[in-house]
């Protein structure tokens, strides 16, 4: 998960810089702030999942991707009343960047790692079938 948010977070300051140095400081730190609106609710998400138990884990999943919508969207409006002269295409631009990194860093990170995680995943829900199984 760190490798996939290293990724995202590398991938979103390079094409802000590359913006900066092609069109305008404003353009740059709009897609910037972006691609930072949904990457930083991300961040807090992968951390309160990784710290859950595993029998938290379905309540921990649902409420943190409301949490994220919600930071997300409060940070757009946050943006919208702090900062008029933000190029709101850019501002797209980067929440697009940051969906399409995630995607790419999915493809790009190791492989050993991702086994590991599914693994991971595939343990956690053995152990949350047979609890259930174990309740019923």
């Amino acid at each position: 998960m760190r490798a996939v948010l290293a990724f995202q977070l590398l991938g979103l300051l390079v094409v802000a810089i590359v913006c900066w140095a092609a069109l305008s400081y404003v353009t740059a730190l709009s897609f910037l702030f972006g691609g930072l609106t949904g990457w930083a609710p991300n961040v807090l998400f992968a951390m309160r999942l990784s710290g859950a138990r595993p029998e938290h884990l379905p309540i921990v999943w649902i409420s943190g991707q409301v949490v994220k919508l919600g930071l997300a969207t409060l940070a757009l409006v946050a943006l919208g009343k702090l900062w008029p002269g933000a190029a709101w295409p850019a501002v797209v631009s980067g929440l697009g960047a940051f969906a399409l990194l995630w995607m790419v860093s999915l493809a790009v990170t190791e492989r050993s790692s991702r086994r590991l995680s599914n693994e991971q995943i595939d343990r956690l829900v053995r152990e949350m079938s047979s609890d259930q199984t174990n309740r019923g």
